[in-house]
């Protein structure tokens, strides 16, 4: 080969040099390191990122790009040392092993290969150290694959709710003696709901719900037979119960369930309570922020607690089913997630199907009666109501179980939409099923006839009261009984229940200063006064909190409720361990060396093309396909007189040979003809 101009001069191959490693260090391998531990901190403190634009966010996929880089330059210097010190140091390395740092960038082709797996399968020396090294190589390369994805989902933060901080004033409500009764009678009634708006009326309620009742007539020919159960039917804003706002933007929810294995048609309604929901609306009046999105969501807690609980509220579940009488004997089959029994009823010894018809008052019968049949139903009902459609004689009849318990459930309001949401713990469909447990866990309500009659509009007479209204709308036009009759009866006992207890408004002015803000009975107006009074002074033992707390919406690094983000810290930190060990074990041992010699692809092929051709490579011009000449044992010696550095490779036969930097080959052959590279020293 023509040698080229111009004389290199001498280098040194390896140092012992602590500050020069140190060097090495803080140059490679702590920018990775840093901005791991960084992007740690952030997540930790829950770093918030207001309104980043897009290219601002945009500008971060450069930022992981980089990380990842810095990872994979760290990986790789980990992989050079690892091959230089088998080189020079202990007793050669495999011929395979050589290339495996230069391929980190892309090393799936590496990782299939014979290079790796011809020395890993065929080992030609039972060395520990070559099966380490073979490790350590699969290991780092599966780090630098994963490195790319891992960084980018560190780097980039995710949209979410935070904490925002507001002045603590006029946000917080709290309530006497709550309870959420399971067992309801009159005093129920009078004592919670109060007085009617005057504006309400059977009517509105029905006039709310016909838009639904309508298009609900067609969808059991749409769904039923196609497996669907848990429909959704809509949401409607109405309360016939007293409130000093109009409750437009609490929604009732209704829902269907068309389940064809239990083909009654079940609706269930919900909505959240309405002292909550107008503790919501009292506090977004008064609030003010610069937030492009912020929610408000509400919680309860004791006094005597810092903990937040999530409200309660009602889910009402009915189901109507329709028999004839057949000698004195109505037989109702339920045949729902509700409720799978027969129920039988004998005008001989059932009065209130015995008396049915037989009131009259203006302007019409009484065609209902609440009976109290549940120690007869196989499962725990909440209570029933018969009904005898109007204009139609006692022959058909009506029966509809009602199933209501209290759910936990998250409540809060968007700056978006302006209306209170709500999300059940439960899925609704859940929900149907769940009165046999509810009874074990004290959550079914269990309604007696004095409060079902209690929630009745004012100044109505038995004969045109709500319900009486509800058969006689829903009885107008055939077909529609099946489906009115649950939808008006389910919203109306929801909305019902959602309005119990009044509650009084907790702002502090002072340590011991507070200011009440109340609803009275009519709710109506509503004033004020001062106490100094503390509210743990007041009654800390029957008094609730309702705590309204302020997210804002923002990017914002937090682990939230990922895996993959614990996931991807868990191996970047794995990366970072490593590091350290490599750093340790160079500076604490006997040895300390760092070398960068051959730190490149073209650094590692002059050396090979200044070394002298061994004899057992012959034939490998077109390719090698055999696993035993990525076996061979390759070392860096110093050879010759002029101590010129070639790559040596050898057949291993099992021996030993110590040649660590720093110290000579004690070999006395091999000394002849080749030594081992020391530090300080310098080479051609």
């Amino acid at each position: 080969m023509e040698r080229l101009n111009g004389a290199e001069p001498s280098k040194v191959v390896c140092s012992e040099e602590k500050k020069r490693a140190l060097r090495h260090f803080a140059l490679i391998h702590l920018p990775s390191i840093t901005i791991t531990l960084v992007l740690l901190s952030f997540y930790i403190s829950n770093l918030q990122w207001a309104q980043p634009t897009n290219e601002q966010l945009n500008s971060l996929q450069f930022a992981a790009k980089a990380h990842e880089a810095s990872v994979l330059v760290s990986l790789t210097d980990i992989l050079l040392h690892r091959i230089c010190y088998g080189l020079i140091e202990d007793g050669g390395i495999p011929l395979g092993f050589i290339s495996s740092a230069f391929h980190l960038g892309s090393p799936i082709r590496y990782l299939v290969s014979w290079e790796l797996w011809g020395v890993l399968l065929k080992p030609a020396a039972n060395r520990l150290l070559h099966r380490m090294t073979g490790i350590l190589i699969i290991f780092i390369s599966l780090l630098a694959i994963s490195s790319g994805p891992l960084s980018a989902i560190i780097m980039i933060p995710r949209q979410g709710w935070s904490l925002l901080e507001r002045d603590s004033r006029f946000n917080t409500w709290f309530i006497n003696d709550l309870v959420f009764e399971t067992s309801l009678d009159s005093r129920h009634a009078q004592n919670a709901l109060g007085q009617r708006e005057s504006t309400s009326s059977p009517t509105l309620l029905l006039d709310t719900l016909n838009p639904l009742i309508r298009d609900v007539t067609n969808l059991p020919e749409n769904v039923l037979g196609h497996g669907n159960t848990n429909i959704f039917l809509g949401n409607i804003s109405y309360s016939a119960f007293p409130s000093y706002y109009h409750l437009t933007w609490r929604y009732i929810s209704l829902f269907a369930d068309f389940d064809p294995t239990q083909p009654d048609f079940l609706v269930t309604a919900t909505c959240p309570m309405k002292f909550v929901a107008m503790s919501l609306l009292q506090y977004i009046s008064s609030f003010r922020s610069n937030t492009t999105e912020w929610l408000v969501k509400s919680a309860q807690k004791r006094t005597d607690s810092p903990d937040l609980l999530k409200w309660k509220q009602p889910s009402v579940s009915v189901s109507c089913s329709d028999a004839w009488m057949d000698k004195g004997i109505a037989a109702f089959k339920f045949n729902s997630k509700v409720l799978k029994d027969t129920i039988f009823l004998n005008v001989n010894n059932n009065s209130s199907l015995n008396q049915l018809d037989g009131i009259e008052t203006p302007p019409g019968p009484v065609s209902y009666r609440f009976l109290n049949i549940g120690h007869t139903t196989s499962q725990p009902i909440s209570a029933s109501i018969l009904w005898t459609p109007v204009n139609a004689s006692l022959l058909r009849l009506s029966l509809c179980i009602i199933s209501a318990h209290w759910a936990q459930a998250d409540i809060w309001i968007e700056k978006k939409s302006n209306v209170i949401q709500s999300h059940l713990d439960l899925p609704i469909n859940d929900g149907f099923g769940r009165s046999k447990e509810s009874s074990l866990t004290k959550d079914l309500i269990r309604m007696g006839d004095g409060w079902l009659t209690g929630i009745d509009f004012l100044d109505v007479t038995p004969s045109n009261s709500t319900y009486q209204q509800m058969l006689r709308f829903c009885g107008n036009k055939h077909g529609f009984l099946e489906s009115c009759l649950p939808m008006s009866l389910a919203t109306h006992l929801a909305d019902a229940l959602s309005g119990s207890y009044h509650m009084e408004m907790d702002s502090t002015h002072g340590q011991y200063e507070r200011k009440y803000w109340f609803f009275r009975d009519r709710f109506s107006p509503y004033t004020s006064h001062t106490e100094a009074v503390h509210i743990n002074e007041k009654d800390p033992q029957n008094s609730t909190i309702v705590h309204n707390t302020v997210y804002s919406r923002s990017f914002i690094y937090k682990f939230l409720n990922s895996r993959a983000i614990p996931f991807a810290f868990a191996i970047l930190i794995l990366h970072i361990i490593i590091v350290l060990v490599h750093m340790a074990t160079i500076l604490f041992s006997s040895h300390p060396w760092h070398s960068s010699s051959w730190g490149s692809v073209g650094q590692m092929l002059i050396l090979a093309l200044r070394s002298t051709s061994p004899t057992g490579l012959g034939k490998i011009g077109g390719g090698v396909e055999s696993s035993q000449t990525w076996t061979a044992t390759a070392r860096v010696r110093a050879v010759g007189e002029n101590q010129q550095l070639e790559i040596v490779l050898e057949e291993s036969d099992g021996t030993e040979e110590e040649c660590q930097c720093g110290r000579r080959d004690t070999n006395a052959n091999a000394k002849k003809h080749a030594e081992g590279v020391r530090a300080g020293i310098h080479y051609n």
